[in-house]
């Protein structure tokens, strides 16, 4: 018995320091993941899988070994807290009880001047329930990912011990131990580890749900669905039956053993038979087993807020049944009687009990299912962006977030129904090159967690750390740790190819002018002057370059007047609509009056609504919401007898500003709403089209009230 219970502990101890579970969700507000950036496109890759479809910059990123290492328990501390944990048992005369002398008082508090009925009465309620332990690690060689596809191979190990309360109290409680008449559950004894590889696409998709854009103004979006092979190298799993109990009979002054029962599952570890180790079994077979898994999410954002929802890890692992060996242990002697042991050799008793050899490990030729410990996220974070400011130097953006974690099948690592909450926030320092990142963690499995994170991130490269601390709100790490840390190459930053252009020769449509041949197209259309001054050039027969764009009609239909031409400029500068938001202010209801009247007396003159923000938000937030400030005024003037013929609404975002945006003055120059008159056919026809296409982008419940109004 005692060679199984030194390869236990030397299995346990390995584990215990060189193994964790990374916390691989980005949408985990409490920023345990050094990868947690925000919504880049690479956390799709690890993450919710409708990330990489987010038309957000980077564009892309390469991460190259990112791993992450953890060991927690739910009650005990860490066998590396504490100086006198590493170094003092070396020097006591009994090593082993000193190491868990000195654990217990790490763990539950115990100090040198409590008398023995108030330590067992602390240990009695801190060991109610159990304890678990966990180790695991995780490593991915690579993690890539695009827009719209993502590819993360990952290899991990976890390993996963739960030591029942049945075990614990007899030895530390006086008062809940086994008395007369009385039984304890040892029914949750449990002792799971799997080593398992796998290669995830992710496949995201931008798209809008009206639902979301209409109720929540969520007006972007994406889903995404991420495909998994597994591959399984090993598997061993060890529970006790559900009616497994211990009952002191105080006749005979022994401990009864009562309906119990080990079921043992093992698979590719190298063991066999009377739990002989083989190396070519474990060396021979590195794939014992396949499997197929699914993640499913969606993102809903705008530019302050995300909301993020996703299933992961829907699935299963089939093991090689020719690799699957099999044991059930029944508790009882060779007369087919409950297993009973003296009270006063209480060590011995227990190492009676779990002898190994009462049940051999046999070839069971039968394929083994088990399924991924599926589990549903809910996050939402809440962004503010100080690129524009003045004092982004210091703080370049600053985030805030909430997540919701609830495991649907249990899983090592993932042992608990309880929901796992989690809140924290991000701070972008030194204009977003220092980012540093604290948040808070309660329930699932590791009940109380705080974590921090800081990185250096340059624009394409960035290194990023994290700890996470267990059992502490303070970064203590009371009961275990996490440690985690990447590498991330990253490309792309060019503006979104939408509506949003990064150099004016590569628009989205070209107008077509009649002539001259050199006139710029639209939209990126050097505007002409004003319409004032444009009509006194036409009055003193001047040459000017707008005139050749004028129809060939030999007669012109009537213009402006130089008095209407003023009237129109300083009208439509005095348009104005909530703050971000294309609903028109009651101040701008007088000017829009007065560009009506002059549409209905001029019905053969055509006009471009153009709107127009200055470079705050985001490019596509801005250039739809310019496109729908311009059709807001084209539906209201619309509403008061303007002709609809005679207007088009064309939405440039910050991509035509007349002035700097540097300032406070400047920016509100630059939002506004501008009447350009359209002089061809040509033009018209393809502005028409143009409008067209933004118009999709528009929120039609919007566009409705519009024209209500």
């Amino acid at each position: 018995m005692k060679k199984y219970l030194i390869a236990a502990c030397v299995i346990l101890s390995l584990s215990n320091a060189t193994l964790g579970n990374a916390d691989n969700n980005p949408v985990s507000a409490g920023a345990t993941q050094s990868r947690n950036s925000g919504g880049l496109t690479l956390d799709g890759a690890m993450g919710n899988p409708a990330l990489v479809g987010l038309e957000r910059r980077p564009r892309g990123g390469l991460s190259l070994l990112p791993t992450s290492v953890a060991l927690w328990s739910d009650k005990a501390a860490s066998p590396f807290n504490g100086q006198r944990l590493l170094i003092d048992p070396f020097n006591a005369r009994n090593p082993a009880a000193y190491y868990v002398s000195a654990l217990f008082k790490e763990s539950f508090g115990l100090t040198d001047g409590l008398t023995p009925e108030e330590a067992s009465e602390i240990l009695t309620r801190e060991l109610r329930g159990g304890i678990g332990v966990y180790a695991g690690v995780r490593s991915s060689p690579i993690v890539f990912a695009t827009r719209g596809f993502g590819l993360n191979v990952k290899t991990y190990v976890d390993v996963d011990v739960r030591i029942p309360e049945g075990f614990l109290l007899p030895l530390f409680s006086e008062t809940d131990g086994l008395l007369a008449g009385r039984s304890l559950d040892f029914s949750d004894l449990r002792v799971s580890a799997i080593w398992a590889s796998e290669a995830a696409i992710k496949l995201g998709y931008s798209t809008t749900v009206p639902f979301m854009r209409d109720y929540l103004n969520l007006d972007k979006g994406a889903a995404g669905v991420g495909i998994k092979l597994i591959l399984g190298h090993s598997y061993f799993n060890a529970e006790m039956d559900k009616k497994s109990a211990f009952v002191y009979d105080s006749a005979s002054n022994k401990y009864i053993v009562s309906n119990a029962k080990l079921d043992i599952v093992n698979i590719g570890t190298g063991l066999y038979g009377d739990y002989n180790f083989s190396d070519s079994l474990f060396m021979d077979n590195p794939i014992n087993g396949q499997g197929w898994g699914l993640d499913l999410g969606a993102v809903f954002h705008n530019n302050r807020h995300a909301l993020s929802v996703d299933v992961q890890d829907i699935g299963m692992i089939l093991w090689n049944g020719k690799q699957v060996y099999k044991a059930a242990i029944d508790f009882k002697d060779t007369s087919g009687n409950n297993v009973e042991f003296d009270l006063r050799n209480l060590s011995e008793g227990f190492g009676n009990l779990f002898h190994m050899d009462s049940a051999n490990l046999e070839p069971t030729n039968k394929t083994y299912a088990m399924w991924l410990p599926a589990s549903l996220n809910i996050g939402y974070t809440y962004s503010l962006d100080f690129s524009e400011y003045d004092f982004d130097i210091l703080l370049g953006y600053l985030t805030t977030s909430l997540h919701y974690n609830q495991q649907l099948i249990l899983g090592p690592g993932k042992n608990t129904y309880v929901p796992r909450l989690s809140a924290g926030g991000a701070l972008g320092l030194l204009a977003g090159y220092l980012p540093i990142r604290y948040g808070l963690i309660a329930g699932g499995p590791e009940k109380l967690a705080s974590a921090a994170g800081v990185g250096l991130d340059a624009k394409y490269i960035s290194l990023d750390a994290s700890y996470k601390a267990v059992g502490s709100p303070f970064l203590i790490s009371k009961k275990g740790f996490e440690y985690a840390a990447g590498l991330t190459f990253r490309w792309g930053w060019r503006r979104n190819r939408n509506y949003v252009k990064d150099k004016p020769e590569e628009p989205a449509a070209e107008p077509i002018h009649d002539e001259p041949p050199e006139t710029p197209p639209l939209p990126v259309l050097e505007e002409p002057p004003p319409a004032e001054e444009k009509v006194m050039e036409e009055v003193l027969e001047e040459p000017v370059i707008y005139l050749t764009m004028l129809p060939p009609e030999p007669k012109p239909e009537p213009q402006l007047t130089v008095e209407e031409a003023q009237v129109l400029n300083i009208s439509q500068q005095a348009i104005n609509f909530q703050t971000g938001s294309a609903v028109l202010a009651q101040s701008s209801y007088g000017a829009l009056e007065n560009i009506a009247n002059l549409l209905k007396q001029h019905p053969n003159i055509r006009y471009e609504v153009q709107g127009h923000t200055d470079s705050q938000g985001d490019d596509v937030y801005n250039l739809l919401l310019s496109a729908e400030r311009a059709a807001s005024v084209k539906y209201y003037l619309m509403s008061r007898g303007a002709p609809e013929e005679s207007m088009i609404s064309i939405g440039y975002g910050k991509n035509m500003p007349i002035t700097e945006n540097n300032t406070a003055e400047g920016r509100a120059k630059n939002r506004r709403v501008e009447f350009v008159q359209i002089w061809s056919q040509d033009q018209y026809d393809t502005l028409k089209k143009f409008e067209g296409d933004m118009t999709k982008r528009l929120t039609k419940r919007a566009l409705e009230v519009k024209r209500k109004r």
